[in-house]
């Protein structure tokens, strides 16, 4: 199996079935629910699609805090068992080329870089703004390249400074020991960190342009004191001289060892 499908939500089956329009049977997908049940359970059994397999499956601990998408995506990782991991948000819906266009992308990056250290960002159409969907992103106007590397400062220093949708090997992420779960505390800056222990680990992140998702809708929920901005700040700078891997107390890659030995279970 090539591809690991991941995603984590506590939405109803609406904003989960866009994922499904476009599959591909060397993917499996991966669904990990904070409000796992037999309803959503029962609906995703009636969806059509290509993938070789769906896991639907609760976290792995209840959290004490309200967000826990770090914890969700990590529990995905856990019974992912693809080469290359895509993560993407819920309510998203992959372009009808998109995994012609992915395979095409890892073979001529890995070509060009001679080795598989690379981690490719699509672009994400935003449905709750000017986005139309798979026409040209408006950010974009002007950059003629089909392939973007980007740096620490994103492009420019104005976007693309997050991983909110990723294509990454699996043994990649378990270097970085998965998403660090200090950020389920409040919204946002889990991605922003990912990318930057990624950058760290010494890993190409690029961005091709013909390779697009779609989003239908976000929630963001923003905190009254921004502590997650304030942790990623002191953070970025001991990832910047060198740390790598994420603070969890426990090791991604041998989690998956026992954990993958209750995923039939899970499996519909």
């Amino acid at each position: 199996m090539k591809y690991s499908v991941i995603m984590t939500t506590r939405r109803k089956i609406d904003g989960i079935k866009h994922a499904f329009l476009v599959s591909d049977k060397e993917a499996e997908f991966i669904l990990v629910d904070s409000t796992f049940n037999e309803e959503t359970k029962n609906e995703l059994k009636k969806l059509e699609h290509d993938y070789c397999r769906i896991v639907y499956a609760p976290l792995r601990h209840k959290k004490i805090f309200k967000r826990d998408f770090s914890l969700g995506l990590n529990t995905a990782l856990m019974y992912a068992e693809g080469k290359w991991v895509i993560k993407i948000d819920d309510s998203t819906e992959f372009k009808p080329d998109f995994f012609d266009v992915l395979t095409e992308d890892i073979v001529k990056l890995a070509d060009y870089y001679k080795n598989e250290d690379f981690v490719l960002r699509p672009v994400k159409l935003e449905g709750w703004g000017v986005d139309k969907k798979w026409e040209p992103y408006h950010i974009l106007n002007g950059v003629k390249e089909r392939y973007i590397g980007l740096g620490r400062n994103g492009l420019g220093g104005i976007a693309f400074t997050t991983l909110d949708q990723a294509i990454f090997r699996r043994d990649s992420i378990d270097m970085l020991n998965g998403y660090d779960e200090r950020y389920d505390m409040g919204h946002g800056y889990d991605d922003n960190d990912l990318f930057q222990r990624f950058l760290t680990l010494h890993h190409n992140v690029v961005m091709d342009q013909k390779l697009m998702t779609y989003q239908y809708g976000h929630e963001i929920k923003p905190d009254f004191v921004d502590f997650v901005k304030i942790l990623f700040q002191f953070t970025f700078l001991e990832i910047q001289n060198g740390r790598h891997m994420a603070y969890n107390n426990f090791d991604l890659k041998s989690e998956r060892e026992k954990m993958i030995k209750n995923k039939e279970k899970y499996i519909l």
